[in-house]
């Protein structure tokens, strides 16, 4: 049980930073931020901790309190909080909507089983915001190292014709292509406008170094079957795709069992996807923060 934080740290020591609080979580909703530095976590100056002591010390029973000592900005004076501790669902989908340039922006972190509908769900509740449709869709990849080949799949057949060749996999017998499924079972409910202007929207994807594997086959098969504009720095460069077996000793294997292409049969391996647009990326804590994150606010201009 937790507050619900993404956290890092750029030195051994030091405080730890937070990332980027998860949508909904209590850390959110308390009013934690992008680029705070916790100092202290219930009276213990973690400063000389790793991470991982860190994130053990933070954990605790659901209902409990976790009082915090934070720094906001680098000559701000240290504000303290308490936060109830709650089980924490960890969402892969952060959305936002800015009405005045007519654009929604959506960052998938990972692809989990449920992130096809976190993501047009986001969607769905953005686009709402504004009086009219989007002109834009900007689809944030930066970070996201893959996931579920399903997911993946999930996530793009919101987005392309169903039908349509996604990828081409290579195992021991041979390459054969994975078609988008239907989404209509996903898309169940949703206003049958929302799922065609899904699939027609001009769109955007970012995409950085940390970019891997099932984001870089999303990321290039939308270039292809979408003419989607692809920004950022080049990508990670990895096309396999890998099962964990379990083991009778109780550790797990992992196994490589196949390689992926793009729709049109276009490997990324050791190069990255095809980049439109090169543009310097910002740092993770910055992502969708307009004042912060050059790559959204210039791609936001266009």
């Amino acid at each position: 049980m937790g507050i619900g934080l993404e956290l890092g740290r750029g030195a051994p020591t030091g405080p730890i930073r937070i990332v980027q609080p998860i949508a909904g979580s209590p850390a959110e909703r308390f009013g934690l931020q992008p680029g705070d530095d916790i100092h202290e976590i219930d009276g213990i100056d973690i400063s000389q901790m790793s991470l991982a002591d860190g994130v053990r010390v933070m954990r605790g029973a659901a209902g409990t309190t976790m009082h915090l000592r934070i720094q906001r900005g680098k000559d701000a004076r240290t504000m303290e909080f308490s936060i109830p501790r709650e089980r924490i669902r960890v969402m892969s989908v952060k959305a936002r909507s800015f009405v005045q340039e007519r654009v929604v922006y959506a960052r998938i972190s990972q692809f989990r089983d449920d992130t096809a509908r976190q993501f047009l769900d986001a969607f769905v509740n953005e686009r709402a915001t504004g009086s009219a449709a989007p002109r834009k869709l900007i689809l944030d990849l930066r970070g996201n190292q893959g996931g579920l080949l399903d997911a993946i799949m999930a996530v793009g057949s919101l987005l392309v014709p169903p039908g349509t060749v996604f990828s081409h996999e290579t195992d021991r017998y041979g390459k054969s292509p994975r078609r988008v499924p239907d989404s209509a079972a996903l898309a169940s409910g949703v206003d049958p406008e929302i799922s065609r202007e899904l699939r027609s929207i001009p769109l955007s994807v970012l995409v950085n170094e940390k970019t891997a594997s099932g984001a870089e086959l999303l990321a290039q098969t939308l270039y292809e079957v979408r003419d989607a504009r692809t920004v950022g720095t080049a990508s990670f460069g990895d096309d396999i795709i890998q099962q964990w077996m379990a083991l009778p000793s109780g550790m797990r294997l992992r196994l490589t069992t196949a390689t992926l292409t793009s729709a049109s049969d276009w490997s990324w391996r050791a190069r990255g996807v095809r980049i439109e647009e090169t543009a310097r990326d910002s740092s993770p804590l910055e992502y969708g923060v307009l004042e912060l994150d050059r790559m959204l606010a210039e791609e936001l201009r266009r």
